[in-house]
């Protein structure tokens, strides 16, 4: 349920309307609310196969107004999605990152 949460909340804190907050905390403490609330609501998620290397694992997914939002647990790793339209459902393919390559250009 954690990384349900995490999405969510990322997906929330992504499209909060840049401006003055009168109150960041209250702001902060919603978002974390609403994205416990979503994350347990567990008979509103889907669930579809998300191959990774060649190996089926279960990939949770659900549309809120904001946008959508997924998670699935590898065993070895989890990953948490989230964005405005749908989200990459895969294949996905594992991959060694080399620390001095600029990730944004990826």
């Amino acid at each position: 349920m954690t990384i349900a949460s995490l999405a969510a909340g990322c997906l929330l804190l992504s499209v909060l309307s840049a401006g003055p907050q009168s109150d960041g905390i209250a702001v902060i403490e919603e978002v974390e609310a609403r994205s416990l609330a979503l994350a347990q609501e567990r008979a509103e998620w889907t669930v579809s196969i998300l191959a990774v290397d060649g190996i089926d694992y279960a990939l949770f997914s659900r549309s809120i107004p904001e946008g959508t939002i997924a998670h699935a647990d590898l065993g070895w790793g989890v990953i948490a999605m989230w964005s405005s339209g749908a989200v990459y459902d895969g294949p996905l393919q594992r991959g060694d990152i080399d620390p001095n390559e600029h990730l944004p250009d990826r």
